[in-house]
């Protein structure tokens, strides 16, 4: 009786393949960027969620220096729920100085959707950092943490 029914199931039709989800929106309306910030990284793991960083836009000028614009996407590849904070990510210039996002411009730049957020497994989850650099400063590389208390990756810009 088993075997007849999976033998019946195995003749049903296959389903026709989903389309793909559509492309996010884009960060910002792009200038030219520089040619070692327009490159994507690879995509690297810390505390079960695996991170990548699609796009670095540093051609932002402020009232005192630059706003960089990165574009990062994390997954939950853990069997818990992480929280992918905004405040536990960081940047750093060619000095050394470290420098944490702007939330306000964070939120205007992911459209009002908060970047900080629960990491259900399996489900890519896409937004926009940004930095606030002084003048002079360049962005160097960029540690981002799959959750609060983890070392972190390193993704050089």
């Amino acid at each position: 009786m088993l075997q007849a029914l999976v033998i019946a199931l195995l003749a049903l039709p296959t389903p026709a393949p989903t389309p793909p989800p559509p492309a996010p929106p884009s960060v910002s309306p792009p200038a030219t960027m520089p040619s070692a910030s327009a490159q994507a990284s690879a995509a690297s793991s810390d505390g079960g969620v695996a991170m990548s960083v699609a796009r670095v836009d540093c051609n932002h000028p402020t009232a005192t220096g630059t706003a960089c614009y990165v574009a990062v996407r994390a997954v939950n590849i853990s069997d818990g729920f992480p929280v992918f904070t905004e405040s536990d990510q960081v940047a750093y210039d060619t000095a050394g100085h470290a420098y944490r996002p702007d939330a306000t411009a964070g939120l205007a730049a992911n459209h009002g959707k908060p970047i900080t957020q629960r990491l259900d497994r399996g489900v890519p989850v896409s937004g926009v950092l940004v930095f606030d650099l002084p003048a002079g400063a360049a962005l160097d590389h960029l540690v981002l943490h799959g959750k609060t208390g983890t070392p972190g990756e390193i993704f050089p810009v």
